[in-house]
């Protein structure tokens, strides 16, 4: 029932442009807006699956927005190039009246839909254009089939294969190649060997290892393969010892804030990526390991003494089994040896000037070619996460039709000031992703923070690219519930620790994570992004 209520939620919301006209928003934004509303209401409720929501937002765009639609009558409407115009500044410019809404008429200057202000000159419906823009297209509010110059189908099912949709698509490769050579397992071994059998050693190493992991491979697979290295250790402790649920919320916590660490370890970061490289703003692999690095080690420091602090321990020491060996087949080689040359040409793209992307694509290629995977490994992927991502992704091309501006002009964000506004944000997206998922949370608010940026809302003094990556990265800090994140549901579908443990350790992650995004985005980010 619950769910039939959520699908006729959405449904409605996706009709509402077609059956009543919203004031200040023409009428290919509003589709757009009804699309951006069955998908939030279809993400959040999960009254399908989240993945399948995203195809389902692909599928509409094309349907119902793109040059391919069966609502369009296709071919270009003839724009007005005023640099071909003799106009002087501040002179009368005649533009028709069913083009002005709101004393404001559309423009398209450079791909981008913008509405700029008019003044009324007389009574004859004749107005004073003031605009630096290089393009006019004055644009009937009421007909859009006569104003709207469609988005190319080709864009939309591109999202499918955007390069950040690569970038992840390689990490799903290296990661299966890591697991099924047991690169993961040795690593840990070495590690646990360095440091000792003293219980707060050990939870430190397990953070550190999960955190290393999870920047390079599926935080998910990471927490399931850790989880079953940890609860060995767990019941080498006596009962009562609380550092027992130390070691188990080590794994959650090292896998969710050590997927900061690069644009491949957490889906958030690809969304924010995405959005951000399609509103111009472009950050290079090594760009994003300098700026998030720092943080995802302080913040494994702090959750560390966090954790011991909470769950004190009573033993000197617990039983490690640090016996094991390298897989030295010629397979496991290669496997070791791709990573290596992935995970360097990552780290110094700056240097090569190949894209991570294309970089990604090594593992992609060599290794199923080499046969280090075969075709079952491969029909292990999540690919429901790609599909995710991908939605996410075309979702941003769609809000830039006006639905993001209209929505942002809901707030007179003017009258907070740019200083407040990225910390309500990251406050808000942290409680999103604490009740949905942690991507859709991301996906939802970034291409809202990017519009407010670009719209000039918020006022002077607004940085788009911080807003963003503040939400892309204060989702990764929600830990409070199972529901938040999937290795926060692995851990807890153990049976070693209980829901109040969880939301403990949640509640002041959270917290201190929120202060260390925003103390980030103010102080040191900015550096890297000039």
């Amino acid at each position: 029932m619950k769910n039939a209520l959520a699908v006729l939620l959405g449904i409605c919301a996706l009709a509402t442009p077609f059956i009543f006209e919203i004031p200040g928003l023409w009428f290919p934004g509003a589709i757009g807006l009804g699309i951006f509303a069955i998908a939030a209401v279809f993400w959040i409720t999960e009254c399908v699956p989240i993945w399948a929501t995203s195809l389902l937002i692909i599928f509409l765009q094309v349907v119902l927005l793109s040059d391919r639609s069966p609502l369009q009558t296709g071919g270009e409407i003839p724009s007005i190039s005023l640099s071909n115009i003799q106009i002087a500044e501040g002179s009368d410019y005649s533009i028709p009246e069913s083009a002005i809404d709101d004393s404001k008429v559309w423009i398209n200057c450079e791909g981008s839909w913008q509405r700029i202000q008019v003044e009324a000159t007389d009574t004859e419906g004749r107005y004073t254009l003031n605009s630096s823009s290089d393009s006019l297209l004055a644009l009937n509010s009421k007909d859009w089939r006569l104003a709207y110059s469609p988005i190319k189908y080709t864009e939309f099912f591109s999202s499918l294969s955007s390069p950040i949709i690569m970038l992840f698509l390689g990490g799903f490769f290296l990661a299966s190649g890591a697991v099924k050579y047991r690169l993961d397992q040795n690593i840990n071994r070495v590690i646990l060997g360095v440091v000792g059998k003293k219980p707060a050693n050990v939870v430190l190493a397990l953070m550190g290892v999960t955190a290393a992991l999870s920047a390079f491979m599926s935080n998910t697979a990471t927490t399931a393969m850790m989880i079953t290295v940890v609860l060995p250790l767990m019941t080498s402790l006596p009962k009562g010892d609380k550092v027992r649920s130390a070691l188990v919320l080590a794994i959650p916590c090292g896998a969710n804030i050590g997927g900061l660490a690069t644009p491949i370890g957490s889906p958030p970061n690809a969304v924010a990526l995405g959005a951000l490289a399609k509103a111009g703003v472009s950050i290079s692999f090594s760009q994003w390991m300098l700026m998030m690095t720092p943080l995802a080690i302080g913040m494994i420091l702090v959750t560390w003494r966090l954790l011991l602090w909470l769950f004190p321990t009573k033993s000197q020491e617990l039983e490690v089994d640090l016996r094991g060996k390298w897989d030295r087949t010629p397979k496991a080689l290669l496997t070791y040896l791709i990573f290596a040359v992935t995970v360097l040409l990552w780290m110094t793209d700056k240097i090569h000037g190949m894209s991570t992307a294309i970089v990604a694509f090594i593992p992609v290629t060599f290794m199923p070619l080499l046969g280090i995977l075969d075709k079952n490994d491969i029909k292990t992927f999540s690919w429901e996460v790609l599909w995710l991502m991908a939605g996410g992704i075309s979702l941003g091309i769609t809000m830039k039709l006006g639905g993001a501006e209209w929505l942002v002009g809901l707030v007179n964000w003017s009258a907070l000031g740019p200083i407040l506004v990225i910390p309500i944000l990251t406050i808000v997206a942290y409680i999103l992703s604490n009740l949905i998922s942690n991507t859709v949370s991301a996906t939802i608010l970034i291409p809202i923070a990017i519009t407010m940026g670009t719209s000039g809302v918020v006022g002077e003094g607004f940085d788009t690219s911080l807003a963003a990556l503040a939400i892309g990265v204060s989702v990764s800090f929600s830990m409070l519930l199972p529901i938040s994140t999937p290795p926060n549901a692995i851990a807890m579908s153990s049976g070693a620790i209980d829901g109040k443990e969880l939301i403990r350790v949640g509640a002041f992650v959270g917290a201190i994570g929120i202060v260390a995004t925003l103390l980030m985005s103010f102080l040191v980010w900015g550096y890297f992004l000039e």
